[in-house]
């Protein structure tokens, strides 16, 4: 995007709702959070993975909660 300056960007819900869940790695103190819809797109975590429910959260900028799941060994 721009004229001088010519630069990717990303733009839409996907791009911010995945900024609003990096967000939440940082407030929760978790490296790494899955949704329930990236869970359930993939047919199963790496081996030694597990998938800590964190519920239903609200994400800044979302009008509906998502479920998060905290990653971790």
């Amino acid at each position: 995007m721009g004229d001088l300056k010519r630069e990717i960007v990303m733009l839409g819900d996907t791009m911010n709702t995945a900024a609003r869940i990096e967000e939440m790695c940082r407030s929760t103190g978790h490296n790494f959070l899955a949704s329930a819809a990236v869970l359930d797109a993939i047919s199963r975590l790496p081996p030694g993975v597990k998938a800590e429910p964190l519920g239903d959260v609200t994400l800044r900028g979302r009008e509906a909660d998502i479920q998060l799941f905290a990653l971790g060994r």
